[in-house]
């Protein structure tokens, strides 16, 4: 029998999409855990499920959070630039992840009451290749 073990996508999405955005001069954070203290501009990500399409491929759907304290068109702002990042990313590596599709889901505004900060929500989800232990 074949074991596949596939990687922590959430870890290799958050410094990958970080340093993406670092280095197109962007400060936004990128976490999986909302922040005590909130950056003005930050994305939060989480996986919403996901299946296995076989035995070697996961295919975890991944909801972007894309905050910005400036306005709507800035949150907008952020969700699209995220959007074709990770879109645009397959094939090719996320961080040590091989990703041979990203499957673009939609965005929505979705504002965040607790906070009254603008929010806009990205769906991409990934088809990411496993490894044999």
């Amino acid at each position: 029998m074949v074991a596949v073990i596939f990687p922590d996508i959430e870890t290799e999405i958050c410094g990958w999409l970080g340093q993406q955005l670092r280095d197109r001069g962007d400060t936004a954070r990128v976490v999986t855990k909302v922040p005590t203290t909130r950056p003005a501009r930050f994305v939060r990500l989480v996986r919403a499920g996901g299946t296995q399409r076989d035995l070697i491929t996961d295919r975890p759907r991944i909801v972007f959070e894309c905050w910005d304290s400036a306005g709507d068109i800035a949150a907008s702002d952020l969700a699209r630039l995220v959007r074709a990042l990770v879109t645009g990313a397959a094939p090719g590596w996320i961080g040590t992840a091989w990703c041979d599709k990203a499957v673009d889901a939609g965005m929505a505004f979705l504002p965040d009451l607790a906070s009254g900060t603008p929010r806009y929500l990205v769906t991409i989800e990934l088809h990411i290749t496993g490894s044999e232990l």
